[in-house]
């Protein structure tokens, strides 16, 4: 029975990926950049624009919060990158 391998990404790999990743998400106010290893599949950096900060929903979402991000046309709320 063969072990599976774990390659874990050094990093200089990831400060790469996360500074390609930061160049092509500010070219646009929304869309998503998906980063995918071609050999093996893996998903190595994911991220949808605009964002949300999360915590408002921690500690209590206000009305006029909750609508301003249903009005937004950009649309934060909705993960472009798995939709």
């Amino acid at each position: 029975m063969s072990t599976p391998v774990i390659q874990m990404r050094t990093p200089a790999e990831a400060a790469l990926i996360e500074r390609f990743v930061a160049e092509k998400v500010k070219e646009h106010k929304s869309g998503s950049v998906v980063v995918m290893d071609v050999i093996t599949g893996d998903v190595l950096a994911m991220v949808s624009t605009p964002s949300f900060d999360p915590s408002t929903f921690a500690r209590g979402i206000t009305q006029s919060e909750w609508r301003e991000l249903l009005d937004n046309p950009e649309r934060p709320l909705h993960n472009k990158a798995i939709a």
